[in-house]
């Protein structure tokens, strides 16, 4: 039996490149979400320089997203926010493999993440991701506390671009 509250794991959620258009959506996910919340201004400056987004939408409703941005070969993974009603039903691991089967033929994937954020770090890690480094002090002082926090910075290497069939 689902949880109260919680949508079946049987609904159909498409994956797909996010838009100008869903960006009211991601707004609202990355300011309920994200300590480090962007602004409005600030995530379309993101995609209007290149900046990839990909969605998670149910009935037309985005329920989860991903930004990236690449850099030379590599591909910074900025953010992925699902909403909590969707949580635990496997949209950031469907999203991230998304970005990943998408970038095939560059070389990796890296990101930072909270030094605290054990349960974001254990999905990175389910996804083939390694720690790297550590980033002292990147990130703002959580709420209530004055010292700034560390990232961990993990990467993930990716798969080689598929090379066409064919007669030569």
């Amino acid at each position: 039996m689902e949880g109260a509250g919680r949508p079946s794991r049987r609904l159909m959620i498409r994956i797909r490149p996010g838009t100008e258009a869903d960006l009211p959506a991601v707004f609202e996910l990355n300011r309920r979400l994200l300590p480090e919340a962007w602004s409005k201004k600030s995530i379309l400056h993101a995609l209007a320089s290149g900046h990839e987004l990909i969605v998670a939408e149910r009935e037309e409703r985005i329920v989860a997203y991903l930004l990236s941005h690449d850099v030379l070969d590599e591909v910074h993974l900025l953010q992925i926010a699902v909403h909590p009603d969707f949580q635990r039903q496997g949209l950031a691991t469907r999203l991230s493999r998304f970005l990943f089967a998408r970038k095939a033929g560059l070389s990796m994937v890296y990101l930072e993440v909270r030094a605290s954020n054990a349960p974001a770090q254990q999905l990175y890690a389910a996804l083939g991701f390694r720690i790297a480094g550590c980033r002292r002090e990147y990130y703002p002082p959580p709420p209530g506390q004055t010292r700034r926090e560390d990232a961990i910075l993990m990467t993930r290497l990716l798969e080689p671009a598929q090379e066409p069939h064919g007669n030569l």
